[in-house]
């Protein structure tokens, strides 16, 4: 789009620069003798030598286009320094708005001739510049779709992890718990004490029973026991 643009309208060098939350980024930039585009940065405009930054300035404030059909002569722009330094002749700023809003700014130059950009030029800029807001528009949900995913995709890893993390402790717990049924139990050896023929079927579903049993031997009598819970609260049965 900035290619065409370009070519339509006499310029020989473009900068688009990007307003986002009123933060103003060079995003593209490149001269009409040259094959590529560079997309591959994202400059503050204050921190930018490419541009005359006043001219940008007031651009944004006022949301009108700025035609200068010979701005090193110009009595209000000529000591911008920018323009001292690049000998800068015909000059085009021109805000685009995006749903009412100032989505972007596209300043045109051309250091070779005076008065480039004509009323012509300037009307197939604005329909140009149209779509070029819409193609915009269309890369940054895009490039913010890929926030939210790579967002998203952390806080799933972070939920993971916490799922992880109590799984761990809830293993722990049973684990524990096991260990301290199994230790109550009665030993083989009481029973193979006072009996000389038994089996115990002891098959906990899970890893700690809900039912377990007791046995003891009180003076001539042994005792038995057997215990029914609910298996609710693990800890409990420490």
């Amino acid at each position: 789009m900035l290619m065409i643009i370009m070519e339509n309208a006499g310029a020989e060098y473009a900068v688009i620069i990007n307003s986002d939350n009123n933060i103003l980024n060079i995003v593209a930039s490149g001269k009409h003798n040259e094959i590529n585009i560079d997309l591959n940065h994202k400059e503050p405009i204050e921190e930018s030598l490419a541009i005359p930054l006043n001219i940008i300035k007031y651009v944004t404030r006022t949301r009108k286009s700025i035609v200068l059909n010979n701005a090193i002569a110009d009595k209000v722009y000529s000591d911008n320094s920018y323009i001292q330094k690049n000998y800068v002749r015909s000059v085009f700023c021109h805000p685009i708005l995006h749903k009412n809003k100032l989505f972007a700014i596209l300043y045109l130059e051309n250091n070779l001739s005076s008065n480039v950009f004509t009323t012509s030029h300037i009307e197939t800029v604005n329909l140009l510049s149209a779509q070029l807001a819409i193609s915009m528009d269309n890369a940054m949900l895009y490039e913010h779709l890929e926030e939210k995913v790579v967002e998203r995709t952390s806080q799933l890893r972070k939920a993971k992890e916490e799922i992880e993390k109590t799984h761990s402790q809830i293993t722990d717990s049973i684990n524990y718990a096991s260990r301290i049924q199994k230790a109550i139990l009665p030993t083989n050896k009481l029973f193979k004490n006072h009996f000389s023929d038994f089996f115990i079927l002891f098959k906990p579903r899970d890893v700690v029973s809900g039912d377990f049993y007791w046995a003891k031997k009180i003076n001539d009598n042994i005792i038995f026991a057997a215990a029914d819970c609910t298996g609710h609260g693990v800890p409990s049965i420490c």
